[in-house]
């Protein structure tokens, strides 16, 4: 699944409303191209325009920035905003844009979308239906009509209509996440190629829409914002699985070094607490070859890797549960040890999960954190920014606040430490 960057244009400046409302900008620029040229190079395989005034206004009204960006770019656009006539559709494809998005337009004309098929093909065109409490919303967002949604869905895809972009309003610019319980009805009830926008804030949240049935997402605060690698957004999720499971020496570590200074034996039962694709739960599971191996994530897609390399090893001592973040599906007081590894960095409560691992964990039993160590570098070349890096003094006394004692409190590696702590 790819995420494409979006460009807002409002004024001949970059920009993202929150909520949609004009009243709340947010300018990243006034360079257009060289913005556009940040998210080719970081390998951005095509771009999401959008025309903020025309949208507002019903014409185009950046119209001769679009003609830049058109020539500039040698990857595909996408561009919308004020275009409700087939005219203007056939303007914007004579200049070379790629694919049009016609929104407003399919409430209130909605023969200007059959004429703009039938002349350019419905491969070349796409519906944007945004919505607030499931009701469309038009003319960039200032008007709600009485239309709802999954009415309009239906009503163009009997117009011939394929591609569709769902914008959830409410939740566009606000580095929430996306509204997965109603892009789980519209992939339902109708079989459309999907494109999510409105909340979608890191790659763990692409793995789920990927999981989900979505074909692309849209990005443009959490981009501008740095609030994710930008690049790394750009690789294909199954590229994800695949670096989790090969990582370079220098992105992790030897997992045997790890288990030599955790006080694991062979029968004890461990829970891998956010396994990814099972790096760890491999290793662990083959140690514990008269106990088991619990590979907890919140990603199925995850944990269907590790039942693959599971039995790619003849392993059948490991089991995988699909978690929630903050609330793990295992009994109290049932594992004799919890292992942490590089997800606390990316937790949204690091508090709640920690004492849900410490929940599940026997008296007696250990728990094990395997974090970042700080860097210099705002943006390091392994791991998360600095600004995610969490301290190692700081997260031993709140697993020590939390009734643990701790065992060790070490470098693992040049880029990693780890903390070993007993439930007393």
């Amino acid at each position: 699944m790819d995420i494409i960057p979006a460009i807002d244009i409002k004024d001949g400046k970059c920009v993202r409303l929150f909520q949609g409302n004009y009243s709340k900008e947010k300018v990243f620029g006034n360079n257009l191209l060289e913005i556009a040229s940040k998210w080719i190079d970081l390998g951005a395989k095509r771009l999401h325009i959008v025309d903020l005034d025309g949208a507002k206004h019903g014409s185009q009204k950046n119209i001769s920035i679009i003609k830049k960006l058109v020539e500039f770019s040698d990857i595909p656009l996408q561009i919308g905003g004020g275009v409700r006539k087939f005219s203007d559709a056939k303007y914007l494809f004579e200049l070379g844009v790629d694919k049009i998005i016609l929104g407003t337009s399919a409430v209130k004309n909605p023969n200007e979308i059959v004429s703009t098929i039938e002349k350019f093909g419905s491969e070349f065109v796409i519906v944007g239906i945004d919505a607030k409490n499931g009701m469309v919303q038009t003319n960039g967002w200032l008007f709600e009509s009485e239309l709802k949604s999954n009415i309009l869905f239906n009503n163009m895809i009997n117009l011939g209509v394929e591609q569709f972009i769902y914008t959830d309003v409410t939740r566009d610019g606000t580095l929430s996440e996306p509204n997965y319980q109603q892009i789980i009805e519209i992939l339902e009830n109708f079989k459309v190629k999907l494109t999510v926008a409105g909340g979608v804030a890191n790659i763990n949240q692409l793995v789920k829409l990927k999981n989900i049935g979505v074909d692309s997402a849209i990005s443009g605060m959490a981009l501008n914002t740095a609030t994710v690698s930008s690049g790394m957004l750009f690789v294909s999720v199954e590229s994800k699985i695949n670096n989790m499971l090969n990582p370079t020496l220098e992105e992790t570590f030897d997992p045997q070094s790890m288990i030599a200074l955790i006080p694991i034996h062979c029968e004890q039962k461990v829970a891998d607490i956010g396994s990814g694709p099972g790096w760890l739960s491999i290793p662990l599971a083959k140690y514990l070859y008269l106990g088991k191996c619990i590979s907890v994530d919140i990603q199925n897609e995850m944990l269907k890797k590790v039942k693959s390399q599971a039995k790619k090893y003849k392993l059948g001592n490991i089991q995988t549960i699909l978690s929630e973040e903050n609330k793990i599906p295992i009994d109290d007081d049932s594992v004799e040890g919890v292992v942490f590894s590089d997800i606390l960095n990316e937790a949204k409560n690091i508090e709640k999960i920690l004492k849900e691992g410490i929940r599940i964990l026997k008296k007696s039993g250990w728990l094990c954190v395997v974090e970042w160590l700080p860097s210099e570098d705002s943006k390091p070349k392994y791991g998360p920014n600095k600004s995610s890096r969490l301290k190692q003094e700081d997260l031993r006394k709140k697993l020590e606040d939390n009734g643990l004692s701790t065992i060790t409190s070490r470098h693992l590696t040049q880029h990693k430490y780890i903390i070993v702590a007993r439930k007393k």
